[in-house]
């Protein structure tokens, strides 16, 4: 056994004066940060600058602990605050805050980087010794006047222009998306010209970002790919999984490695994959709305307007349409090709159509189905010859003892509107 621990007296007496916690005349250093209202980093700088009080060693609940005084740091703490900052005539950040409109700090830092405010303040001691950036009120009042003197003046252009910002509002854009779409091509860079009064301004001519913005707008209306390819979104989109989904498939070889092209007849760029690749190994779903558009090996053209898919053009062999009606019955349509138009929601079948719905199947030539109303018309240039087959409702109440009814023989009927 070892033997036990051997205090010396002199230990013993110098911790029986060592000071405690617990009476409130002494505070640890945790709390004497928070009457300082400052950092650890802080408390030892001014310590060894003489503006606060070193602290003893003492014990706190039992264990060694740095104790402090606490009515000496109180006492320090309130004088500091009883000195006026900043001094008369000067504010600090709030008040320039308040003093240039309300606007936010990083505001006023930019407009101090960038010359538009030509005071950006000055470093002030405060009395605990801690820097803070104040104001001249007087200088910071001046400096607004002279900034708005200026933009008065830069604000006269010629007629049919308008600055950098001006642009980015005529366009409806950040001008960080303006400085995008400016390298991207979709709008141009822009003139120097030579106004009088303020020197040479870049602008933009308002014709030009007219004609910009009508390109900008065309472009969302046309296909997002060419003919016989899908593009990135399009695809992930239709194979339900998400766009970093796409690109693990293709780092692991599922699916052939798609390339970025420029879209024919607009200025943007996208990646894009041959259908054939994406849908070569069985059915292609492509969930639009609420209705499947199933087409197997199927070429797909996909419409924008506004940023939106507008219309999908499918072909298959055959291309599929599935849907679920209101009362829970389904509906089963195939075609050749499928124009779907997700904006009235009107699908238009032609070559070889066929509807399957539990009362009855129709075959033709060219339907026209609209999804709001249920109402198909066969009718339309090149509808060829409808034949719809009815079948008998079930389960109907009967009064009197009838035979059985037999199923309707098929009709073949001229174009017209029928409904399921």
């Amino acid at each position: 056994m070892g033997q036990p621990t051997q205090m010396w007296p002199e230990k013993v007496a110098l911790d029986a004066r060592a000071p405690e916690t617990g009476d409130g005349t002494w505070v640890t250093t945790e709390e004497a940060l928070a009457i300082l209202r400052t950092s650890k980093l802080t408390l030892p700088e001014w310590v060894r600058e003489g503006r606060v009080p070193a602290g003893v060693p003492g014990r706190s609940n039992g264990s060694p602990a740095t104790l402090w005084r606490a009515e000496e740091l109180r006492a320090l703490r309130a004088e500091w605050d009883a000195r006026p900052f900043p001094p008369a005539g000067y504010v600090d950040r709030e008040g320039a805050r308040a003093a240039l409109g309300g606007v936010g700090y990083v505001t006023i830092d930019y407009w101090v980087r960038h010359k538009r405010l030509d005071y950006g303040g000055e470093m002030m001691a405060r009395a605990d010794g801690s820097w803070c950036r104040v104001y001249r009120l007087d200088l910071l009042l001046a400096a607004r006047e002279r900034m708005r003197a200026s933009e008065a003046v830069e604000a006269i252009l010629p007629d049919g222009y308008v600055d950098f910002a001006g642009a980015a509002r005529f366009l409806g854009i950040h001008p960080f998306t303006m400085n995008s779409w400016q390298r991207q091509g979709k709008v141009g860079r822009g003139e120097v010209l030579s106004v009088p009064g303020c020197g040479r301004r870049h602008v933009f001519a308002v014709a030009d970002l007219e004609r910009a913005k009508a390109k900008i707008e065309a472009d969302k209306s046309r296909p997002t790919a060419p003919d016989g390819f899908i593009e990135l979104h399009d695809a992930t989109a239709a194979l339900g999984i998400a766009p970093h989904t796409l690109y693990k498939w293709e780092q692991a070889g599922r699916l052939p490695e798609g390339r970025v092209v420029p879209i024919p007849g607009t200025s943007a760029r996208t990646k894009i994959y041959p259908i054939v690749d994406v849908v070569s190994k069985g059915a292609y779903a492509a969930k639009i709305c609420s209705v499947v558009v199933i087409a197997n090996m199927a070429g797909i053209v996909i419409y924008r307007a506004g940023g939106d898919i507008s219309r999908a053009v499918l072909t298959g062999s055959p291309a599929v349409l599935k849907q679920q009606m209101d009362d829970g019955t389904p509906m089963t349509a195939q075609a050749s090709n499928v124009d779907y138009n997700l904006q009235n929601e009107v699908v238009v079948f032609t070559g070889n159509v066929e509807l399957q719905q539990p009362r009855g199947t129709m075959n033709g030539e060219r339907v026209v189905y609209n999804l709001k109303t249920g109402a198909i018309d066969s009718g339309g240039a090149g509808s060829g010859r409808v034949k719809m087959r009815i079948m008998p409702k079930h389960g109907a109440p009967a009064t009197t003892p009838a035979p059985a009814p037999t199923p309707a023989p098929a009709t073949e009927t001229t174009p017209s509107t029928t409904t399921p």
